[in-house]
């Protein structure tokens, strides 16, 4: 048994107090986290991992802006493992962190539902469609600069979320191909049907063709 009421053990440690002087531990961005890649033959996407238990995702990305920035703009994306994140609101804190102004879906062209303060579901296809590679929203006057993903519910099986480096798909196009459409420019005619996508009213968020 110990007996911490023993004035022997009190004066011990009081003389002893005296000779230890405290140490600072300096944490360095590196320590923090670890930034790495899925696949060593692919820089896309970088991955982000804690290196310590316990990293506040949130308050290290409102310090380090500028390191997500440019390793964003050098690898095209960032996946964040492993931080703990499990609701829509620690998702909404991350957002904030990075400091950007979020936009409205409007003129969508995929059904999804507000979740919270401009945080969307998936696309709400029926299970046995898929959705082809794309650029969120490119077809649009004003687009997303930047896309997060956040899965609160896994799906049972499945479900994944392919990205692709864009990039590259540019320069497999034969020069001559893209020539033509730098050159000529290209135009988009959408028709709005009856199928499992939204209505205009819906992608609009009208109700009157005149307000279109």
């Amino acid at each position: 048994m110990n007996n911490f009421g023993s004035e022997e053990i009190k004066k011990n440690w009081g003389a002893r107090r005296k000779t230890v002087e405290p140490k600072g531990i300096n944490l360095t961005q590196g320590e923090l986290v670890e930034l790495s890649h899925l696949r060593p033959d692919e820089t896309l996407p970088r991955l982000v991992q804690p290196a310590l238990d316990g990293v506040e995702l949130s308050t290290w990305v409102k310090s380090h802006r500028d390191l997500i920035e440019e390793t964003l703009h050098r690898d095209g994306a960032l996946l964040f493992r492993g931080f703990g994140l499990r609701g829509l609101d620690d998702f909404q804190e991350f957002i904030a962190a990075t400091g950007v102004e979020l936009m409205q879906y409007m003129e969508s062209a995929t059904p999804r539902t507000e979740l919270k303060n401009k945080i969307y579901t998936s696309t709400e296809f029926p299970a046995d469609q898929t959705i082809a590679l794309h650029n969120e929203l490119s077809t649009l006057n004003t687009f997303p600069l930047k896309v997060w993903f956040f899965c609160v519910q896994p799906a049972e099986r499945g479900g994944a979320t392919p990205i692709a480096n864009v990039r590259k798909v540019f320069h497999r196009i034969r020069p001559e191909i893209r020539e033509k459409f730098m050159e000529k420019g290209w135009m988009l005619i959408r028709n709005f049907g009856s199928g499992f996508g939204p209505t205009w009213q819906n992608s609009f968020h009208l109700s009157e063709r005149e307000e279109v």
